[in-house]
Parts: structure tokens; C-alpha cells; sequence
């Protein structure tokens, strides 16, 4: 009869030298053994998953993505004593359903892809092709944007709730609740199998020959199998264990509880309105836009700031934004009360340059101003008159008595100098210059200043002031 630590360090043997080696060199090596240790190094065809409950033994397990500490991010954690259905293990790992009351009020994202379809009310989706459900990516603050791993799959027909609507920078997503396609990985030291004749791991979901296998196949012995699979079973799960203290999260730093994300959390939704106030800042900062978005903008940063239910570093980060859109708007409204003075310094100048241009001309003309036609004195019941108006004011200033020699009527519109003759009429009010010469000072193109439009007279007397 063999001892219990012949047949192990005989097991360990037939392990090693299954994985390393063909199958003809196992028996080959073993023939010292009796009947049960040579049917157990027989090769066979790799065994399916077998599913079976277990029990979580340590407070803030985390449930990853992915069997690997490094590449699957953790999407939520368990507490001790729950109970978890076990569909799969790998050395050192196990994947459980994100199914039951456990995992009630979990979510993933299912990105808003072609052949996922929301109903007109928004509570639901209905998939006609294939979708991937992510897990939240705990370690990134659930941004759906950095939740890329899927932890199941939708195909054609499912139709799942949704629990919101989450805008992500690129991206839409729906928050759904976890359910029957989707499951996770637990590091296997962190559960406690319920049945202890289960076995103590099952081949990968690949097929693939790992050190496991052996140990899954050793239930199944010739004559007296019972009591052999209850010692092989203790002495894989001692093995199993060991495994996991090695390649899991060391056991002297627990990893941090993450909540399970039951529903989009205030933070998450916080973040959503930071990624929407973000994208229209982004889409517009380079254009011409108006004060008004741009203080809208402000606002909407403000108003994340002020969220006390936001992560710090949200908050943080939309302090930051709306100071910068303030400086922009500080620095626009410089700029225009710059321009503004620009301009008045400039029509300033040109004032002082017209105001100058026009006292030497005075002193070289009789009368200088525009000229226009008179309404009043249009040649049909009253002589013919010419008036000038002053450049700046528009104003009349003086009437010219017609002389087909000057040609008055093709300078209308324009700033002339006159010399002449001048006498005080006092029906006109105005001085009535016999002119000599007319010299153009300006012309139209150059003055801001057009001729008045011609109207009925309103009486006897000309246009007055005008």
C-alpha cells in the first residue's frame, strides 16, 4: 500500500512530466507505481469547465476583468461570506457568473455601436447584431471612455434595461445591469469551495493542457476511487492555494474595496457633465464665438466645480477650465476697449487734420463747403441758387448765385473752395456769394459727408440751418 506522500510526490511527479513531456514517456517513467497512479498517467481528453458555488473568505475581493492582476482592471469588489457559482478556473484564478442578489445593481457599458437600438422612451436596447458589455473601469473613476474589457456579450434578440445614458468624450454608452452573459475573475485563495468533492480545478475555456488538468482527472480512479480523489482533491487545493499566494495580489497589502457600480454614481454623472461642457469648449475655442457662449461655458465648469458629489480631481479640473475661458474673455474685452480707443484717437487726429485743412482754406476762399442744389431756389418759380454746407456740420453756410461760366451743377456733391463777391440777404438769411472762381477741395469718395436729399419745400424760405 502506498502512503499519502508517496502518491503525492508521485502526482507532482506525473504532473510535471505531463506538461514537460509526450505521454509515452509517462508510463515509462512510472512503473514503479501501482494500478491507480498508472491509469492516472494515461492521457485523456482535456475535461470541460465544471461550475460549482463558493464562498468568499476575505473582506474587498476584487472582480477583474480579465485572470491577470496587471491587464484586467477591477470592476467592483465582494465581502466576505457571499456566495459566488464558480464557471471556470485557471492556475491560480477562478471566473464566476455576475449573476444573483451578489451581484445585484452591477452595470457595464454597451457602447452605442451599429445594431444597438434604444427605444423611443430610452429605457431600453435591443440588439440586432453582436455588442460587448464592458466593465466599468474602477481603477480609472468608471470612465466609460477607459472601460474597454468586455466581461460578456449581446447578440441578436437580447434586449437588456437601460440604466442611463452616459455621454463619453468619443463615444455614447448605455449603463446596463450585469446579468447571465456576463462574469468576472477572482483570485481562486480569495474563495472557499462549498462542495468538497468538487474538483479542484477544470481545464481552460481554450482547451489548452495546463498543471491543473491532472488534478481534475484524478477523481476518477479504478477500484477504490473514493478515499484516492478525497486525498488528491486536498492535495491540489493545498497546491492551488500556494499558486495564488505567488502570482495573485500579495496577501500583506490588501487591494482597496472598490464599490460596485449599482447604477452611474454622482461622480460618474458629475464627470459626464464636465466631458459635455469640455466638448463644446473644445469644438468652439477656436472660432469667433460670442461673449455669451463663452460665458455659458464658464458657467457650466463653475457649476461641475461646485458639485460637491464630483471626484477632486474633477472638480479641480473644471476650476482650472473656467479660469481659463475667463482670462479669454477678460483678454477679448481688452482687446475692444483697445480698438475702441484706437478708433477715437484716430478720428480724433482726423478731426484736428479736417478742422486744420478747412481754417487754410478758409483763408484763401470766400466760402468753402459742400455743394448742393437749392430746393427752394430751383430755377422754376424762383432764380436758380447754388448753397454750400459746412463739411462737418451740414449745416448752410452761404447760397451761390448761377453761372453757366463755372458749371456749378457738375460739382454737386463735392467740397469746393469760392472766391467771390459776398452780400447779406436778408430773406435768405444767408450770405449770397457772386463767385469768381470755384476750386473742388475734395472729393466725394474722400468725405464721410453726402449731399442731402432733395424734399418738397415746406414754405417760402429756404432750407434754413440745412
Amino acid at each position: 500500500m502506498i502512503s499519502r506522500s508517496q502518491r503525492f510526490r508521485a502526482l507532482h511527479a506525473l504532473t510535471t512530466t505531463f506538461v514537460a513531456c509526450t505521454p509515452l514517456v509517462v508510463v515509462f517513467t512510472l512503473p514503479a507505481f501501482d494500478a491507480r497512479v498508472e491509469a492516472q498517467a494515461t492521457p485523456k481528453p482535456a475535461a470541460k469547465a465544471l461550475s460549482f458555488t463558493a464562498t468568499i473568505n476575505a473582506d474587498g475581493t476584487l472582480v477583474r476583468c480579465a485572470p491577470n492582476a496587471e491587464s484586467g482592471y477591477p470592476f467592483g469588489s465582494l465581502s466576505k461570506g457571499q456566495t459566488v457559482t464558480v464557471l471556470e478556473t485557471q492556475p491560480g484564478w477562478v471566473r464566476v457568473r455576475t449573476d444573483g442578489e451578489v451581484f445585484n445593481g452591477w452595470g457595464g457599458y454597451v457602447p452605442a455601436l451599429p445594431g444597438v437600438a434604444l427605444s423611443a422612451d430610452g429605457k431600453t436596447i435591443k440588439i440586432t447584431g453582436t455588442a460587448p458589455i464592458n466593465a466599468p473601469n474602477g481603477s480609472a473613476d468608471f470612465d466609460p471612455d477607459r472601460s474597454w474589457k468586455a466581461v460578456g456579450y449581446l447578440t441578436t434578440g437580447d434586449e437588456l434595461p437601460v440604466i442611463d445614458t452616459v455621454k463619453g468624450a468619443r463615444d455614447t454608452f448605455y449603463a446596463v445591469p450585469l446579468g447571465p452573459k456576463t462574469s468576472g475573475w477572482i483570485a481562486d485563495s480569495a474563495i472557499t469551495r462549498n462542495d468538497a468533492n468538487t474538483p479542484a480545478a477544470a481545464a481552460p475555456a481554450n482547451g489548452a493542457n495546463t498543471g491543473a488538468a491532472p488534478a481534475a482527472e484524478s477523481t476518477t480512479t479504478a477500484g477504490n476511487a473514493t478515499n484516492d480523489a478525497a486525498t488528491t482533491d486536498a492535495t491540489t487545493t493545498t497546491t492551488t492555494t500556494t499558486t495564488d499566494a505567488t502570482t495573485s495580489e500579495p496577501a500583506k497589502k490588501p487591494a482597496p474595496k472598490a464599490e460596485p457600480p449599482k447604477t452611474p454614481t454622482p461622480a460618474m454623472v458629475a464627470r459626464a457633465k464636465f466631458n459635455e461642457v469640455e466638448k463644446r469648449w473644445q469644438s468652439i475655442q477656436k472660432n469667433d464665438c460670442s461673449m455669451q457662449d463663452l460665458e455659458e461655458i464658464r458657467e457650466g465648469f463653475l457649476a461641475v466645480n461646485r458639485d460637491d458629489t464630483a471626484l477632486p480631481m474633477t472638480r479641480r479640473n473644471a476650476l482650472s477650465r473656467s479660469t481659463q475661458v475667463a482670462q479669454l474673455m477678460e483678454l477679448r474685452t481688452l482687446r475692444s476697449k483697445a480698438n475702441q480707443v484706437a478708433q477715437r484717437e484716430k478720428l480724433e487726429k482726423q478731426e484736428a487734420a479736417d478742422l486744420e485743412k478747412w481754417l487754410l482754406a478758409r483763408q484763401q476762399y470766400t466760402a468753402v463747403g459742400m455743394l448742393n442744389a437749392s430746393v427752394v431756389y430751383d430755377g422754376d418759380r424762383l432764380p436758380r441758387l447754388y448753397r454750400l454746407q459746412d463739411p462737418v456740420s451740414g449745416h448752410t453756410t452761404a447760397y451761390l448765385m448761377e453761372d453757366p461760366e463755372l458749371k456749378l451743377s457738375s460739382m454737386l456733391g463735392l467740397v469746393v473752395g469760392v472766391k467771390g463777391s459776398e452780400n447779406f440777404d436778408e430773406s435768405l438769411r444767408r450770405n449770397v456769394i457772386t463767385a469768381r472762381s470755384v476750386a473742388v477741395l475734395q472729393t466725394a469718395g474722400d468725405t464721410e459727408i453726402a449731399a442731402p436729399a432733395k424734399v418738397a419745400p415746406s414754405s417760402g424760405v429756404d432750407e434754413g440751418d440745412k
